[in-house]
């Protein structure tokens, strides 16, 4: 058989080799996608939260200068 000379195996071997490398590159940018789409996320919720407490400081604000008139 073909597979049987060295050269062959080698050849077979390294695009073992290649092919598992390739596939732990995709689990690796796989994984930071879905790091990135977490903060992402996160980074939304924040953003709503910070508009809440800006909007309850505004509502607080004019309600001192209702009391103030």
């Amino acid at each position: 058989q073909i597979k049987d000379y060295p050269e062959v195996k080698i050849f077979w071997d390294n695009k073992d080799i290649r092919r598992t490398k390739v596939q732990n590159e995709l689990k690796t940018l796989q994984i930071e996608t879905e790091n990135l789409d977490y903060a992402l996320n996160r980074g939304k919720e924040l953003d709503l939260h910070a508009n809440i407490i800006g909007n309850k400081r505004k509502s607080i604000l004019q309600g001192m200068q209702n009391d103030e008139n």
